[in-house]
C-alpha cells in the first residue's frame, strides 16, 4: 500500500511535468502536442489503475456537471459518423479529433480534483503558462521588428497560421494574472507577457482575434472591477496608433462587419453551411464533410466526392477552404441542429455554474479561474467568424485542457463553499 502511494505521487509528479511542457512547446509542434497528449493520457490512465484498483474505469473520467451534455455530444458525433456521407472521413475526425479534445478535458479537470492537487501544483502549472506566453508574445515581437512590415505570422522565425488562437488563450488568462492576482512574482510575469502579446496581438492583424480578445478582457472587467474599463479604452485607443497600415485598414472594416468587405469569401462559405444543414437538419452530413460538399459561387472548386483530389479551372482562385468559419454552422453542418444544441449546452451549464464559482474561490486560484472564463469568452466569440475550439490539434488540445481545469476549479470552489 505504501509503495503504491509512493509510485502514485511519483507518476503525479510526471504528469505535472508532461503539463508543464506542453502548455509550453504545444504552439510550436503538431507532433510535440500529440506527444504530450499520448503520454498525459497514459499516465492518468496508469495512476487511477493504482488508485481505485478494479474501479479504476469508474474514476478516470471524473464526475462533473457538464459530463450529461459532454456524453450527448459524443454520442451525436458517433451517430452522425455512422450516418455520415462518408463514414471512414468522419470516423477519422471523431478519434484524431473531438474524442482527443474531451480526453484532455477530463484530464484537465482531474489535475484540479485530485486529492493530491494543492496550491504549489496550481502555481508551477501557471509559471510554466507564463513562459510560454513570455515566449510567445517575445517571438512575435521579434519576428515582427525584423522579417513581418504588414501581417505577423511567425514566432521567432517559427511559422504560425494559428497564431490567433493561441493569443485568444494567452492574452485573457494573463490579463486575470496581471490584473488580480497577488503573488508579485505571478503578476510581474504576466504583465511582461501581456504586454508583449498586445503588441503581438495587433501585429497579426486578425479582426476576428481583436474582437474576441476584446469581449474577454471588457467581460472579465465588468466582473471583478469596473474601474479598469477606462483604462481599457485608453489602450484601445492608443492600439490603433501602432497597428500597421494593413491593420488600420482591416480595423475600419469592423464598422460595417457584416459586409462583404469585412468578410471576403466567408460569406459564400457560411451560406453553404446553412445550406448543408438544412439538408441533413438531424444527424448533419457527417464530421468533416463540410470540406467535401462546398462549393464556391459558380463551382470554381469541383470536388470529387469521398476524395483528396480536386480540380481548379485556370480561371479560378487556387485556394482550398476546409472549414466552414464559424464553428457553430460547421457543427450544425457536420451534425444537425441537434449536434449544435449539445455543444452549446456544455458552455451554458459551464456559465451557469461560473458565477457561484468566483465568489467562493479566493488569491491563485479565484484570478486563474476567471482568466479561464475569459479564456472561454474569446473562444466562443472567435468562433463566431472561424473554425476554433473544434478544429486542429494544438491550439483546440489547450484550450480543452484549460476548459477542464475551470471546470475543476468550480468544483473546488463547491467543496470550499461546503467546508465553510
Amino acid at each position: 500500500m505504501i509503495a503504491a502511494k509512493k509510485i502514485t505521487r511519483i507518476l503525479e509528479a510526471i504528469l505535472l511535468f508532461v503539463f508543464a511542457i506542453f502548455l509550453i512547446g504545444a504552439p510550436y509542434s503538431k507532433r510535440f502536442a500529440k506527444i504530450c497528449f499520448i503520454n498525459a493520457g497514459f499516465w492518468w490512465l496508469l495512476i487511477s489503475i493504482l488508485k481505485h484498483k478494479r474501479r479504476f474505469y469508474r474514476e478516470f473520467i471524473p464526475h462533473v456537471h457538464l459530463n450529461i451534455f459532454l456524453f450527448l455530444f459524443l454520442s451525436l458525433a458517433s451517430i452522425s459518423t455512422i450516418f455520415s456521407l462518408n463514414p471512414q472521413h468522419s470516423q477519422s475526425v471523431l478519434f484524431e479529433r473531438y474524442l482527443p479534445y474531451f480526453i484532455f478535458f477530463w484530464v484537465g479537470l482531474g489535475f484540479i480534483t485530485s486529492e493530491s492537487y494543492s496550491l504549489k501544483k496550481l502555481y508551477f502549472l501557471i509559471a510554466a503558462f507564463i513562459v510560454s506566453s513570455i515566449v510567445l508574445g517575445g517571438g512575435g515581437v521579434w519576428d515582427y521588428i525584423r522579417i513581418h512590415p504588414e501581417r505577423l505570422f511567425s514566432v521567432f522565425g517559427k511559422g504560425q497560421k494559428c497564431l490567433f488562437s493561441f493569443l485568444i488563450v494567452f492574452l485573457p488568462l494573463n490579463f486575470s494574472l496581471s490584473c488580480f492576482a497577488r503573488n508579485k512574482w505571478v503578476k510581474a510575469g504576466s504583465i511582461i507577457a501581456l504586454v508583449l502579446l498586445f503588441f503581438t496581438l495587433l501585429w497579426h492583424n486578425s479582426r476576428s482575434a481583436w474582437v474576441a480578445v476584446t469581449v474577454a478582457v471588457f467581460f472579465m472587467s465588468i466582473v471583478k472591477n469596473k474601474k479598469l474599463i477606462p483604462f481599457l479604452l485608453v489602450v484601445l485607443v492608443l492600439g490603433f496608433f501602432l497597428l500597421s497600415p494593413l491593420g488600420k485598414a482591416k480595423f475600419k472594416t469592423l464598422a460595417n462587419p457584416f459586409s462583404r468587405s469585412t468578410l471576403d469569401d466567408r460569406v459564400e462559405l457560411m451560406a453553404s453551411a446553412i445550406d448543408i444543414a438544412k439538408e441533413h437538419p438531424f444527424v448533419g452530413a457527417g464530421l468533416g464533410m463540410f470540406e467535401y460538399l462546398y462549393l464556391p459561387p459558380e463551382h470554381c472548386l469541383a470536388y470529387k466526392y469521398y476524395q483528396d483530389e480536386y480540380y481548379v479551372p485556370d480561371n479560378c482562385i487556387r485556394y482550398i477552404h476546409y472549414h466552414a468559419h464559424s464553428i457553430y454552422l460547421e457543427i450544425a453542418s457536420e451534425m444537425g441542429f441537434f449536434g449544435l444544441f449539445a455543444f452549446l449546452g456544455i458552455f451554458v451549464l459551464f456559465f451557469i455554474k461560473s458565477f457561484k464559482a468566483l465568489a467562493a474561490l479566493e488569491g491563485l486560484e479565484q484570478s486563474v479561474f476567471l482568466g479561464l472564463v475569459g479564456v472561454v469568452v474569446a473562444g466562443l466569440a472567435m468562433s463566431l467568424a472561424s473554425s476554433v475550439i473544434m478544429v486542429g490539434v494544438q491550439d483546440s488540445l489547450l484550450f480543452w485542457f484549460l476548459f477542464g481545469i475551470a471546470n475543476g476549479l468550480i468544483l473546488r470552489a463547491r467543496k470550499l463553499k461546503e467546508v465553510v
